[in-house]
């Protein structure tokens, strides 16, 4: 295997040891899925070895989450109808990634399908939080421990 295979077989690892997934079902039918990742500096040095430049890299007091969200109808769906929260606190900045091959080389669990986004929210002194996602479709909530990003409680 060479270096560069070894290097993404390692952030493939990495992601799907820490990727949290939910989905909606109404009436035995999955109505929306969503796949959320903790930007910690680990998965920052993974991702700058497979696509140096292109990593996600939280600031000072910073804390991002990539989200992954399938919803059968894109057709209505807008930005705005989406709304992140950690703990009490509303997201600072929604990004959208639209690249596809910048989806497929750092988060290949959203590729071809799901629509990306990168979540700011300012971060947390809390041991403990939930990260709830509100869509047209219902809301979903991953609970979250600090010392997942490297924080101590």
């Amino acid at each position: 295997m060479d270096i560069d295979n070894q290097r993404r077989s390692e952030l493939d690892a990495y992601i799907q040891g820490h990727l949290k997934q939910q989905k909606m079902f109404l009436k035995l039918k999955e109505t929306a899925a969503a796949q959320v990742l903790e930007v910690t500096p680990e998965l920052t040095a993974k991702q700058g070895l497979v696509a140096p430049g292109f990593e996600a890299q939280p600031k000072d007091n910073q804390a991002l989450w990539i989200v992954s969200l399938e919803m059968p109808d894109w057709l209505r769906f807008n930005i705005e109808d989406l709304k992140f929260y950690w703990g009490e606190e509303k997201s600072k900045s929604v990004k959208e990634i639209m690249d596809p091959h910048l989806i497929q080389t750092l988060y290949p669990f959203a590729y071809p399908h799901d629509r990306l986004f990168i979540v700011e929210f300012k971060k947390s002194e809390k041991p403990l939080e939930t990260l709830k996602i509100q869509t047209s479709q219902g809301q979903f909530s991953f609970r979250t421990l600090a010392s997942e990003s490297g924080e101590n409680p």
